[in-house]
C-alpha cells in the first residue's frame, strides 16, 4: 500500500527545482507528473512540508492545501490506486520566488528525512493501517480551514500530513505509528484548550 518508488525527498526537491526553472512556477500538476498518478506520498508530503514552513502564514494557502490533502487522503482511505485531482487544482501553484523559499526551507528537513527514514515495521504499511491514517488525515483536512484564524496553527496539522506522506514514500511503518501518536497528542492538547 505504500509508495516506495521515490524514497529520497532531496531527489524529489531537485526534480521540482529543475521543472520550476523550465516553467517558472511549481504547480500540483508538476508534482503529480514527477511522482506519477499512483504515487500518493509526494502528494501529501509536499503540502505537509509547505504547511510546516513559514508559507503557512499566507492567507488561504492552508485552506487550498487542506482541499488537496482531503482529496488525496479520501481516495487513499477508499483504497484507490490512482490519485485524481481536479484540473483547476492541478494548475494551482507557487510562483518562482515562493517556491524558491519553500524549497530552501525544506532542504535541511529533507536531508534529515532522507537519513532517518527507511523500510521498517512492514505490517504497519498494510492496507488497514494506511486507511486508518488516511481517515485521520481527512479529519485533519476538514478542520484546517478553521485553523487559519490562529496564525501558523496549521503547521501542527502539516507535521502529521508530512509524516504520513513520508511513510507512504518510504514504506516506513514506524512513521505510520508516529502519525497515530501525533494525532493522539494533538487531540489531547486540543481538548485541554477547549475544556
Amino acid at each position: 500500500m505504500s509508495d516506495t518508488g521515490h524514497s529520497s525527498v532531496n531527489l524529489l526537491l531537485d526534480q521540482i527545482d529543475d521543472l520550476k526553472g523550465a516553467h517558472g512556477r511549481v504547480t500540483l500538476a508538476t508534482i503529480q507528473e514527477l511522482a506519477g498518478r499512483r504515487m500518493s506520498g509526494p502528494m501529501l508530503l509536499l503540502p505537509g512540508l509547505i504547511l510546516v514552513s513559514p508559507l503557512s502564514g499566507i492567507p488561504t494557502l492552508p485552506t487550498i492545501l487542506a482541499i488537496i490533502i482531503f482529496l488525496v487522503s479520501i481516495q487513499l482511505m477508499f483504497g484507490r490506486q490512482s490519485i485524481w485531482i481536479p484540473e483547476r487544482l492541478r494548475r494551482a501553484g507557487l510562483s518562482s520566488d515562493r517556491s524558491d523559499k519553500a524549497i530552501g526551507y525544506m532542504r535541511p528537513v529533507a536531508g534529515f528525512i532522507d537519513r532517518f527514514s527507511r523500510q521498517r515495521l512492514p505490517w504497519l504499511t498494510g492496507a488497514v493501517p494506511v486507511r486508518v491514517a488516511s481517515l485521520l488525515c481527512v479529519l485533519i483536512a476538514l478542520v484546517m480551514p478553521l485553523m487559519e484564524f490562529i496564525p501558523f496553527s496549521s503547521s501542527i496539522a502539516g507535521l502529521v500530513i508530512t509524516v504520513f506522506g513520508l511513510a507512504l514514500m518510504t514504506g516506513d511503518g514506524l512513521l505510520i505509528g508516529a502519525v497515530f501518536l501525533l494525532v493522539l497528542i494533538g487531540g489531547s492538547l486540543a481538548s485541554q484548550l477547549f475544556i
